[in-house]
Formats: C-alpha cells, sequence, structure tokens
C-alpha cells in the first residue's frame, strides 16, 4: 500500500511540475532566453535583419556585434500573467540598451555637422555617417525600459506564442520609438 502511495505521489508531482513548465509565463520566458542565451534561430534572424541593410562588411560586424550585446544583456520581469481559456497575456518589463536614443544623437550630430561627413569629391558621405552612427550605438551604455504584453493561446494543453510584432522585436532591440 505504501508502494502505491508513494509511486501515486511521484506520478502527482511530475504531471504537476509538466503542467507548471506549460504556463504562459514559461513560454515567454523561454522565449526572451532564447535571445539572452543567443539561440540559434535567434542569430538566423538577426543575419536576415543585417543582409536586408546597406551595409558594408565592416559595418555589418559592427551592428551584428552590438546587437549580440543587445541580446546577451537583456533584462526582464514578468508583471502580470493573466490566464483566460484557451488564450493568456502576459506582461514584462525589459531593460535593454537605449540605442535609439544613440541614433538620435548621432543624427543631430551629422545635421549640424555635416562638413566632417564630406569625401574627397566634397559630397556628404553616407558611409561615415553609418560608421559614427554605429559606433555610438556600441559604446552607448544607457539603458530603457519598454514593457510588453506577449499574447499566447492554448491548443491541446500547451501554451504557444503569437506571432511576435515588429514594435515588440523594435523594444528587444533598443530600437523603439514612439
Amino acid at each position: 500500500m505504501k508502494r502505491l502511495l508513494i509511486t501515486f505521489l511521484m506520478i502527482s508531482m511530475i504531471i504537476g511540475c509538466n503542467n507548471s513548465l506549460n504556463s504562459p509565463s514559461n513560454k515567454v520566458i523561454s522565449f526572451l532566453d532564447k535571445y539572452k542565451n543567443l539561440d540559434d534561430k535567434v542569430l538566423q534572424e538577426l543575419e536576415y535583419q543585417i543582409e536586408s541593410k546597406n551595409y558594408n562588411e565592416k559595418e555589418k560586424e559592427l551592428y551584428r556585434n552590438s546587437i549580440r550585446r543587445q541580446y546577451q544583456n537583456l533584462k526582464y520581469k514578468i508583471l502580470e500573467e493573466k490566464e483566460y481559456e484557451n488564450t493568456a497575456t502576459v506582461k514584462v518589463e525589459i531593460e535593454v540598451y537605449n540605442y535609439i536614443a544613440a541614433i538620435e544623437k548621432a543624427s543631430n550630430y551629422f545635421l549640424k555637422n555635416q562638413e566632417l561627413f564630406i569625401n574627397d569629391d566634397n559630397i556628404v558621405d553616407e558611409s561615415k555617417y553609418i560608421d559614427y552612427k554605429l559606433n555610438e550605438i556600441e559604446k552607448t551604455n544607457e539603458r530603457i525600459n519598454y514593457i510588453i504584453e506577449f499574447n499566447l493561446y492554448k491548443k491541446n494543453k500547451i501554451w504557444y506564442l503569437r506571432k511576435i510584432d515588429n514594435e515588440t522585436l523594435s523594444k528587444i532591440n533598443g530600437l523603439y520609438s514612439d
């Protein structure tokens, strides 16, 4: 009888642990940890993003390193989880490097000092500006907090994240501006 009771308790604990791992909050934690841990899929998406930019190889490498730094230093805190029948929302506060402020600072500097970005033909050299902007991003230590609300749905007792929108991705990258 004791064996049967112990076996029942162990099975109950295993089922209970599996259910707690399948919570909406844990799905969001898993998603954000993929960024912090530089998951292969996250890095593939980053490479796709980099290739869409009109950067030379040096600029691509600067951008790649800055975004990787961003991901590895992502901080987050679950603020709230609301679960309904087959849907849920998880509100998270993230803290990231404020790359958008560095970009705005670089842009303002460029507008006020265009003579510093002129090439030998006396034309503004966009590559010089991009290099300056990427260097400003790379050296920034200023951080910013954003609130993100993740939406999830349940199918066959398993929680799934809904597609992440561009605003959320911009916040994770520290590039969100409203």
